[in-house]
């Protein structure tokens, strides 16, 4: 059985490779960040848009599996503060 931490890097890891081999099926590479958001006609593809929200999801969930609760609340604390002080 695999632990919480595997079993998210595997859906991470799956879901990029999905990702990158449907964008080279495509003849294009994922977008760098340093690049202007320009969406490819492909973009929505059911596959590619479940994929990408699987590993939006198991992106979110990996930070909040390894981040320690105290950390978590002084972050959070701290982000409100920001907002409010602005």
């Amino acid at each position: 059985m695999s632990t919480p931490l595997s079993a998210l890097s595997h859906i991470l890891s799956s879901g990029i490779s999905t990702i990158e081999s449907t964008y080279a099926k495509h003849g294009a590479t994922f977008p760098s960040m340093d690049e202007l958001f320009q969406p490819a006609p492909f973009e929505e593809d059911e596959v590619l848009c479940q994929t990408i929200d699987h590993v939006i999801a198991a992106a979110a969930q990996l930070i909040a599996l390894v981040r320690p609760a105290p950390r978590t609340a002084v972050e959070t604390a701290t982000s409100v503060t920001d907002c409010l002080c602005r």
